[in-house]
């Protein structure tokens, strides 16, 4: 979980940024990848960075192609 008050601070990189740092601690060296457990990134910022006046905002990665989603284990909520 992230927060951050000030607008300028809560980039959406950022919350990419500490999802990566939290996987990253997940496994040890020689550990198989499929061992990775489910990540959720939970960003809370004070104010509607993207201005569309709802609350929460779920985001997940997809394949645009076939229109599905690709379960890689990661969420991210803001």
């Amino acid at each position: 979980m992230e927060v951050q008050k000030k607008p300028e601070g809560a980039h959406i990189r950022r919350a990419r940024f500490n999802s990566s740092m939290m996987d990253s601690r997940m496994l040890k060296a020689g550990q198989d990848f499929s061992e990775l457990q489910d990540s959720y990134m939970v960003f809370i910022t004070q104010t509607d960075i993207f201005g569309h006046g709802i609350p929460i905002y779920t985001i997940n990665r997809h394949f645009e192609e076939i229109d599905d989603i690709f379960d890689d284990g990661s969420l991210l909520c803001m």
